[in-house]
């Protein structure tokens, strides 16, 4: 199998879908939308988590309050801000979401290939583009907190691919200062094989 064509495939799959992503949500800004109602329910969400008990050691002992706030602090601080990840759920028999991390302004996707078929792998990728675009729920809350989303494809453990995509670039292209065929270009070349 030709790591570059699963590359190429992936980097256009996923340009496509978050293009397209990107011209729907550019046509409907005037209008309330579900990812309006989504960060409604995020807030009230995050609400109830505030009322959530500290843990017992913390309440018994006292001295280390400080730190565990800090701890307490952890979980929000890995969310996704814009991204619902229980959305992001991938339905295929040929690759399978490993994680989904972030670490400050970096996103990275990791998945397994179990086959290397490029077409059904294209196929697939697409959707999992189409799934991660879909799980963003606030795009600007999104953008203006992650600089970079990373992709790691792998197959047996021996990576098929990584590329990575700069929130910057999905701002351009969604202002219409980018064309679909620079944004995919500019994906490609940040791909790697190993």
């Amino acid at each position: 199998m030709n790591r570059r064509k699963i590359l190429l495939g992936a980097g256009a799959a996923l340009t496509t879908t978050i293009a397209g992503c990107g011209s729907a949500d550019g046509e409907e800004s005037d209008e309330p939308n579900d990812a309006d109602e989504m960060d409604d329910t995020l807030e009230d969400d995050s609400d109830d988590a505030d009322d959530t008990p500290t843990d017992e050691l913390s309440e018994e002992d006292g001295e280390d309050d400080e730190d565990d706030e800090d701890e307490n602090d952890d979980p929000v601080e890995d969310r996704i801000p814009g991204f619902e990840d229980d959305s992001f759920t991938i339905d295929s028999d040929e690759i399978s979401l490993k994680e989904v991390t972030r670490d400050d302004e970096t996103v990275t996707v990791r998945m397994e290939a179990h086959s290397l078929d490029q077409e059904a792998l294209e196929d697939d990728l697409e959707d999992a583009g189409r799934a991660f675009v879909g799980a963003i729920d606030d795009v600007d809350e999104f953008t203006g907190t992650v600089s970079t989303v990373e992709w790691d494809v792998e197959h047996g453990g021996t990576s098929l691919a990584d590329f990575y995509i700069e929130s910057e670039w999905l701002e351009a292209y969604e202002a219409e200062e980018l064309s679909e065929d620079e944004l995919l270009d500019r994906i490609i070349d940040t791909g790697s094989m190993d």
